[in-house]
């Protein structure tokens, strides 16, 4: 299984595109899989995943109690996530 398992600080350019780090891209490419960012619940970041643990984490919502607090906390986090497209810089 391939993580991601770090931090980063990037800039935003002017055009609003935000660079994804070279390890994440090649974990990334190597599974033709989709990159989603959301809002973090914690911190003033973005956190990023792929589909796969995007679709791990609706599959818990689906076993949880629909009225739980923490369901609730992660419908907000899906509520924000956004697939993003890479360009051939990598942003």
């Amino acid at each position: 299984m391939d993580l991601f398992l770090s931090t980063f600080e990037n800039r935003i350019d002017k055009k609003g595109r935000l660079s994804v780090p070279a390890s994440f891209r090649a974990v990334l490419e190597r599974r033709r899989d989709p990159l989603f960012l959301f809002k973090s619940l914690t911190e003033p970041c973005l956190e990023g995943c792929g589909a796969e643990r995007i679709g791990q984490i609706v599959d818990a919502i689906d076993n949880m109690d629909s009225l739980s607090a923490e369901v609730a906390t992660l419908q907000t986090m899906l509520s924000s996530a956004q697939e993003m497209k890479l360009d051939s810089e990598g942003r």
